[in-house]
């Protein structure tokens, strides 16, 4: 017999609860050496919750059965619960992190030497929305600051990719599982795109 093939709507979901297990792992095994992940990784879990809100609502508004519908309303306020959680811990060593950014002159920070008790402020990513004629700047500055480093992980690559994504672009990549084994694939993808010398004449 066939095994039942999973909905589109499935397949999303399923990405979706894999990247909020994946959060939740961070959280219950955060170490204060892993503080520079928490700016991207909230940035993770608004997209998880964009895309939850989603496709359970269109789950929601397309159930006639009052006892279904009562489950997907249980399912949501127990996922709206994980998300608050989460946020509360991210948002919170976010702000911590940020604190110890010490003010040289206006608009100049510099971070704090690392060490196992101090926190690193944020990195400010450069952005791409698919605008061809800022590819090459963004995969400069990219590629200076996450993709050429040897220290940050894979995994972390792809999630501070991600976040950098807007737009149009952003959308493309919206499913994409955040597991090392998906950077290059994903790298790989922008670059075959938008690096093509003809087009950026």
């Amino acid at each position: 017999m066939t095994p039942k093939k999973a909905t589109p709507n499935q397949v999303k979901m399923m990405r979706v609860t894999s990247q909020f297990h994946n959060l939740e792992n961070y959280m219950n095994s955060y170490t204060a050496e892993q503080a520079s992940q928490c700016d991207v990784r909230l940035q993770t879990l608004e997209n998880c919750w964009k895309t939850y809100d989603k496709i359970q609502t269109a789950l929601e508004d397309s159930e006639e059965a009052e006892e279904e519908l009562t489950r997907l309303l249980k399912e949501r306020n127990d996922m709206y619960d994980r998300y608050c959680l989460i946020k509360g811990f991210l948002t919170s060593n976010v702000q911590d992190m940020n604190s110890t950014v010490i003010e040289t002159k206006p608009n100049t920070t510099i971070p704090v030497a690392a060490s196992p008790h101090v926190r690193l402020p944020k990195i400010n990513l450069p952005t791409f929305d698919g605008k061809i004629t800022e590819w090459l700047s963004f995969k400069d500055r990219f590629t200076a600051m996450i993709a050429s480093s040897t220290e940050i992980p894979d995994v972390m690559k792809l999630e501070y990719l991600l976040a950098s994504l807007k737009g149009e672009v952003a959308k493309r990549f919206e499913y994409v599982s955040i597991a090392a084994e998906n950077y290059h694939t994903t790298w790989k993808e922008l670059l075959d795109r938008y690096d093509n010398v003809r087009a950026l004449k």
